[in-house]
């Protein structure tokens, strides 16, 4: 076979490189009880100890005076632990149809600016409405291997189980997850 067969025997054409294209997935962890606390601890303890390690043993000429493959192995296991004791909220990155749906649905409002102080508290209040709204929609569309709807949703992130860092976590995760920033009416923060 000559080496131009060889090559194009070799080369996918774009329809099968795309199809082999999937949606971004983002993937958060939240602790279930003490032990998750500890297992995201010694998580980031164990990131921490192998970056260091890396950067070290890339500025020594004798790179076996730092065991790297052990150092990976306790980010392994710490990982595993993670896996074990945290909630792993999966999101995938909507599609520009299904993102454009929910942000125009939740279309936040532009405060006057000759609003007075009434006016803009009230159009704030709707606006941060609209948003925690547009959570429980984008949740409900994006989480995997979830049955939750957006009530499910609401009435699960409104309950004392869910701080409101956790709640912001899983906003920016989705927003994240589909890789683009969001709308004028999805606000960054």
């Amino acid at each position: 076979m000559s080496q131009s067969k060889a090559r194009a025997a070799r080369k996918t054409s774009l329809r099968d490189q795309l199809a082999l294209k999937r949606a971004k997935i983002v993937t958060e962890y939240f602790p279930l009880g003490e032990q998750g606390e500890r297992a995201l601890e010694r998580l980031e303890e164990a990131q921490q100890t192998l970056a260091r390690a890396r950067r070290v043993a890339s500025l020594q000429a004798d790179k076996a005076t730092i065991d790297v493959p052990a150092l990976e192995g306790e980010l392994a296991k710490a990982e595993a632990e993670r896996d074990r004791h945290c909630l792993a909220v999966r999101i995938r990155g909507l599609s520009e149809d299904e993102r454009d749906a929910l942000q125009s649905e939740f279309m936040v409002e532009d405060v006057p600016k000759d609003a007075d102080a009434d006016r803009r508290k009230e159009v704030e209040a709707r606006n941060a409405q609209r948003i925690r709204e547009w959570t429980y929609h984008a949740l409900a569309a994006a989480v995997q291997d979830s049955d939750l709807t957006a009530d499910d949703w609401r009435d699960e992130l409104t309950s004392d189980r869910w701080t409101a860092g956790d709640v912001e976590k899983l906003r920016v995760a989705i927003i994240r997850a589909y890789g683009a920033q969001p709308a004028e009416s999805i606000p960054k923060g």
